[in-house]
């Protein structure tokens, strides 16, 4: 069982711009599969204060629910492999993104010598 609640503000440093907070909240689960596949689903609702350039509105406010549904694949040590996510929101008609990721790993192969001692 997943649950959250992300609050986010952003102060803007000049008084001709304005951005109001954003508020969301979902609930969901996860079901992983012995084959280090896993499913995630969640099912929230957003809701952000809109924001302000001089006196215009580029960005108005808005509440939308969100449906977001993640498929991964993970190695032995659950890190992601590969993973696929659909988000679907209704702003006021039905929105999709399709993402498709992949991590980049950096490793560095260290070596360790044996050190010997030697006694006279």
């Amino acid at each position: 069982m997943l649950a959250a609640l992300q609050y986010t503000k952003v102060a803007a440093g000049a008084v001709l711009a304005t951005v109001n907070a954003n508020l969301i909240g979902y609930v969901g689960g996860f079901y992983q599969w012995d084959n280090n596949w896993k499913l995630t689903g969640r099912v929230g609702v957003q809701s952000f204060g809109g924001a302000r350039l001089l006196n215009f509105n580029p960005i108005a406010s808005f509440t939308q629910p969100l449906l977001r549904i993640d498929l991964d694949q993970l190695d032995d040590s659950d890190n992601q492999l590969f993973g696929a996510s659909l988000l679907v929101s209704w702003v006021p008609k039905p929105s999709y993104q399709l993402t498709f990721r992949t991590p980049l790993y950096i490793v560095r192969n260290l070596t360790l010598n044996s050190v010997r001692s030697t006694r006279l």
